[in-house]
């Protein structure tokens, strides 16, 4: 089935539909020199996301050592295969 929307309008609708935590990379991919390819923008999508949770895992993982004990030198903030004492 052939779609009646334009390369540049299935970006636009793409971008638009975002949340607004993508604004910064909806910014760059807009302002552009050329509008993008649908294609590029799904993998640049899917890229950022990834990058996203990536991040938000070392900062759970943050969160939980914060308040774990190493069991080699009794201080908080790391496990012990982390000791900074080994």
């Amino acid at each position: 089935m052939e779609s009646d929307f334009s390369n540049e309008n299935k970006v636009i609708i793409l971008l638009v539909s975002l949340p607004d935590s993508y604004d910064h990379l909806v910014t760059t991919l807009l302002h552009g020199s050329t509008t993008p390819i649908l294609e590029d923008v799904i993998d640049s999508l899917i890229e950022y996301y990834h990058r996203k949770k990536d991040v938000s895992e070392v900062h759970g993982e943050d969160l939980y050592l914060k308040n774990q004990t190493c069991h080699k030198c009794h201080e908080k903030g790391h496990l012990r295969r982390d000791c900074p004492k080994n």
